[in-house]
């Protein structure tokens, strides 16, 4: 795999990791620090802020794993962005052009 392919597809894994912790933090942890936060995924906060401020710095497999194992993340969704985030989330069905526009009529008639 070329470098720029290997570093672009560690870039999207990178999003997808920081968007999951975001969400686990936001919904299970209030008023907890940077620091502790670093601790509940396996990085020393110097390591955890890093990977938010560096483009060259990446989540091991080590970390993908705890939060995959411990949160409930899909490795699927996490490695290729396919399927729900949440192994517990149903997939949202696929919507059609048609489905779309009946619902984009519902909220229209609903407003008058």
């Amino acid at each position: 795999m070329p470098n720029e392919i290997r570093r672009e597809y560690s870039m999207e894994v990178k999003r997808r990791f920081m968007k999951a912790v975001e969400e686990i933090f936001k919904e299970h942890y209030h008023n907890i620090t940077e620091c502790e936060i670093a601790q509940k995924i396996g990085f020393t906060h110097s390591n955890y802020s890093r990977l938010k401020s560096v483009v060259k710095n990446y989540p091991t497999v080590d970390n993908c794993a705890i939060i995959c194992e411990v949160y409930h993340i899909s490795e699927a969704w996490l490695l290729s962005g396919k399927g729900p985030m949440r192994l517990n989330q149903k997939p949202k069905p696929q919507w059609t052009a048609e489905d779309h526009l009946k619902e984009a009529l519902r909220l229209v008639q609903t407003e008058k």
